[in-house]
């Protein structure tokens, strides 16, 4: 694992996320967990500094934020054995998970609410 004070110099290659994670918002959808886990991607561009400004549309009257723990794999990686994911791993980091929640819930597949 490495210790990288200035994180603002890592652009990742991709984001995937895991949705439905945690019980509140299991909550405010179906209330079923989800017997795989729930992926979505944000684009890199969505990425910013620490305390950079966050730019949303002028649609948007309900931003949402979640502090989140980021995993930060350093290499590539494909169908290994679980206890080698630890050799992948770069480091940790936390990010916020913001999303435009009116517009979350008005859309028909999900895509774009992802800030």
């Amino acid at each position: 694992m490495h210790f990288n004070p200035d994180i603002n110099t890592y652009i990742p290659g991709k984001i995937v996320c895991i949705g439905m994670n945690y019980k509140s918002h299991i909550e405010e959808q179906d209330g079923r967990f989800p017997k795989k886990p729930v992926l979505f991607a944000k684009a890199r561009s969505c990425v910013i500094k620490n305390r950079e400004n966050i730019i949303y549309p002028r649609e948007v009257e309900e931003l949402d934020y979640e502090v989140e723990l980021a995993v930060v794999i350093g290499r590539k990686m494909k169908d290994i054995l679980e206890d080698k994911v630890p050799d992948y791993i770069y480091g940790y980091t936390i990010m916020n998970d913001v999303t435009a929640r009116n517009i979350q819930k008005t859309s028909i597949n999900g895509t774009g609410q992802k800030l």
